[in-house]
C-alpha cells in the first residue's frame, strides 16, 4: 500500500515560513507547525527559532522514515530526541525558561498493508475520504482555531474600539508565554520540543484505506478555513482540495484575511498564518 501526492503547497504568512512538509517512499508524509516566537532575545540562528525548530524536526522525520519505530506513536518522542540533541550544539544561550523552549506541532502518516496509521502532536490535521465515511483528527477540539484565545481577543477588541491588531497581539503577549511555559507538562499541552510528549499527549490511531481514497494532512494555518473562518466542512474542504487544488484554497483563505486585517470580523492574534498542505491519493 503506497500513496501519490497528489498536491501539496506551503505558503508563508509573511517573509519566513514556520511550517514544513515532506514525504517519503510513498508510505510517510508529515506536516510540521513551527510555534512562533515569544522570547525577547533569540536562541538560534536563522530567521526564526520556530523556522529552525521546525526544519531540524523536519530533517530528523525524513531520516526517520527510513527506519520508522513499531509503533509510530513512539515517533515524536524519538524525533523531540534528536532535535534536542542539536538545539545543545547550536544555541547561543541557554533557555530562560520553558516558555522560551521553540516547539512545533506535527501530524505524521505512515500506509501500509492496506491502512493509514497516524501520530499528531497538537493542531495539524487529518481529513480522509474512505470506503467506511470521513476520517477526522486534530479538528472540532476545545481549542480548535484558538478558540479560547479568539475568546480573549473579542473580548479586549470590545473594550478598545480603537485598537489595532498589534495592541491585541502586544495584550496577549503575556498569556501566551504563559501558555509556552506549559508545554509538555502533564498539566499543559503537547507539543515536539526540547522534551518529548507525554503519551496522552500524542493522538494515534489508524483506519482502513481503498486504491482512489484520499487523505489530506494540514497545518491549522490552512484549517483556518474551517475552524475559523467556517468556509467549509472538514468534508467539504477535502472536496475543494481534490477539485480545485491547493493553490485556490490559499488563495481563498488569504482573500478572507485581507478583507478582515483589522481582525474583528473574525477575532484571532495573527491576521495571517503559515499555510501548508499534503493532499494523498491511495494507489
Amino acid at each position: 500500500m503506497v500513496f501519490h501526492v497528489v498536491d501539496s503547497i506551503s505558503v508563508p504568512s509573511d517573509t519566513i515560513n514556520e511550517d514544513r512538509f515532506g514525504h517519503s517512499n510513498g508510505c510517510f508524509a508529515w506536516v510540521i507547525d513551527g510555534a512562533t516566537d515569544v522570547l525577547e532575545e533569540r536562541l538560534l540562528e536563522g530567521g526564526s527559532d520556530a523556522a529552525w525548530f521546525a526544519e531540524a524536526a523536519h530533517r530528523a522525520l525524513r531520516t526517520a522514515a527510513l527506519h520508522p519505530p513499531s509503533k509510530l506513536c513512539d515517533l515524536p518522542g524519538k524525533i523531540c530526541e534528536v532535535v534536542a540533541t542539536q538545539f545543545q550544539s547550536a544555541a547561543r544561550r541557554k533557555p530562560a525558561g520553558g516558555h522560551e523552549h521553540p516547539s512545533a506541532t506535527a501530524i505524521i502518516v505512515h500506509a501500509h498493508d492496506g491502512r493509514i496509521d497516524y501520530a499528531a502532536v497538537g493542531d495539524c490535521a487529518l481529513i480522509a475520504s474512505t470506503g467506511g465515511g470521513h476520517i477526522k483528527v486534530g479538528l472540532g477540539g476545545k481549542e480548535a482555531g484558538d478558540r479560547s484565545t479568539a475568546e480573549v481577543v473579542a473580548n479586549f477588541q470590545a473594550k478598545n474600539c480603537e485598537a489595532s491588531p498589534e495592541d491585541a497581539k502586544a495584550y496577549m503577549w503575556p498569556r501566551i508565554r504563559l501558555q509556552r511555559a506549559r508545554i509538555n507538562q502533564h498539566d499543559g499541552y503537547g507539543a515536539l520540543s526540547l522534551t518529548p510528549p507525554p503519551p496522552h499527549f500524542v493522538v494515534s490511531g489508524g483506519f482502513e484505506v481503498a486504491p482512489g481514497d484520499h487523505v489530506l494532512i494540514a497545518s491549522d494555518g490552512l484549517t483556518r478555513l474551517i475552524e475559523v473562518y467556517r468556509r467549509y466542512e472538514p468534508e467539504t474542504l477535502l472536496e475543494a482540495a481534490v477539485g480545485k487544488g491547493l493553490a485556490a484554497l490559499v488563495a481563498e483563505l488569504r482573500g478572507i484575511e485581507m478583507d478582515d486585517a483589522t481582525c474583528r470580523a473574525f477575532p484571532r492574534v495573527k491576521a495571517r498564518d503559515d499555510a501548508t498542505g499534503v493532499l494523498l491519493r491511495i494507489l
